[in-house]
């Protein structure tokens, strides 16, 4: 009896392992087969942003390219920090008070306020000379030949005393019309309407170039916006020095 109750036993164990084994089988298949998949999506993930990341890269790249090759033409910005270079890192800020005229820039006797406008210009009045290797550096456009400075050297103006020349060229038109009309003299509008045109053209550029984006107060008595109000102005000594230097 006991050999046959351990037969049935036996046979009873054989037939439970199969069916143990085969649902173990099924359970480690779907495992793996969820480990695949998962790998699989974090693989297409790693991939998706590494293909991101070099398409990031070449647009980059594509844009420094474009942008070198603007820096190419003959029509450039060179900022001021550009300019200077190494010799002044900074340009400051400083606050200026806006006036509505200046007694000492704006007076009717020019013996007063000749000096005082020639104040406002460096010497070489925004003129330098510079050597082909510094506008070569700079990407500068091409400019005349100075035959009078040694080295090869061109000569530029910077636009913003060209500007302020400008003003000061309408300025002395202005007077002069008015004191030739006020002594009964024949005013020469031809000897000056094409500089004065020509200076009203270069502000009207300079000024849109350079908008100032300032909220100016405005107040009943008060005709004029931004009567001594202080605006954040370029200071511009750095600016000189340096075209001074390069005006030797």
């Amino acid at each position: 009896m006991e050999p046959l109750m351990s037969s049935s036993s036996s046979r009873e164990k054989d037939d439970y392992n199969p069916r143990q084994s085969s649902d173990s089988t099924e359970f480690n298949v779907i495992i793996h087969a969820k480990a695949r998949n998962t790998r699989a999506k974090i693989l297409i993930l790693v991939a998706s942003i590494a293909w991101l990341s070099v398409f990031a890269l070449l647009l980059g790249i594509y844009h420094r390219l474009a942008n070198n090759q603007k820096c190419n033409c003959e029509i450039n910005d060179v900022g001021s920090n550009l300019l200077v270079g190494e010799d002044v890192p900074i340009i400051n800020k400083v606050a200026r008070k806006y006036h509505y005229l200046e007694d000492k820039l704006d007076d009717d006797d020019f013996s007063v306020t000749d000096p005082v406008w020639a104040d406002l210009f460096p010497v070489g009045g925004g003129i330098v000379y510079l050597s082909q290797e510094y506008i070569e550096s700079r990407r500068l456009p091409i400019s005349t030949i100075s035959p009078n400075r040694p080295g090869n050297k061109s000569v530029y103006e910077i636009a913003g005393y060209h500007s302020l020349h400008c003003v000061s060229a309408l300025r002395a038109n202005l007077w002069r019309a008015k004191g030739d009309l006020e002594g009964g003299l024949p005013y020469d509008m031809e000897e000056y309407w094409y500089h004065t045109v020509h200076c009203l053209a270069d502000l009207r550029q300079y000024i849109m170039c350079n908008f100032d984006e300032t909220l100016m107060r405005v107040e009943d008595l008060i005709h004029h916006p931004g009567q001594e109000q202080l605006r954040l102005c370029k200071d511009t000594g750095p600016i000189d020095r340096w075209l001074e230097k390069n005006y030797q």
